[in-house]
């Protein structure tokens, strides 16, 4: 599949996430953990994108699942958040780190394990067409030429 397509289709499913509260254009949101209720959130910019996908809570933590992907590499971590924390902020910012651009509030390393590591670019379309469905919510169809 031609980079360009794949880049694109990420850009329009980074913009696309049901039940975003800030406008298409945000570069940066929170996420109220003492609320934690079921959301998806993205951030998206020229060579990645952060993705998180709130489960909800369990006893004294808000459970998210994160996903950090630059130029088609990707982590994907299972986070449990105190609710005591509060809220965390995720923002695009001109200043790279250790994340790129991506700044966070709180120490992710501390809350968060990698479940999954991997590269989009080289998995089959099928799985990749999946991926998409999954972070989402809406259904990407892979189609073969000639089809």
């Amino acid at each position: 599949m031609n980079p360009f397509v794949i880049s694109f289709l990420l850009g329009v499913v980074c913009l696309s996430f049901p039940n975003r509260q800030e406008p298409q254009d945000s570069r940066e949101f929170a996420i109220d953990l003492a609320q934690c209720k079921k959301d998806t959130r993205s951030l998206s910019w020229g060579l990645g994108s952060e993705n998180f996908v709130i489960k909800g809570r369990s006893k004294k933590v808000c459970v998210i699942e994160h996903l950090s992907e630059i130029e088609g590499g990707y982590n994907k971590s299972l986070c449990k958040f105190p609710t005591k924390l509060k809220k965390i902020s995720v923002s695009v910012q001109a200043s790279s780190n250790e994340h790129g651009p991506i700044h966070y509030s709180a120490d992710f390393s501390k809350f968060c394990k990698v479940v999954e590591s991997g590269n989009l670019l080289g998995k089959p379309p099928e799985e990749f067409y999946s991926y998409l469905n999954a972070i989402s919510g809406s259904t990407f169809v892979a189609r073969r030429a000639g089809m």
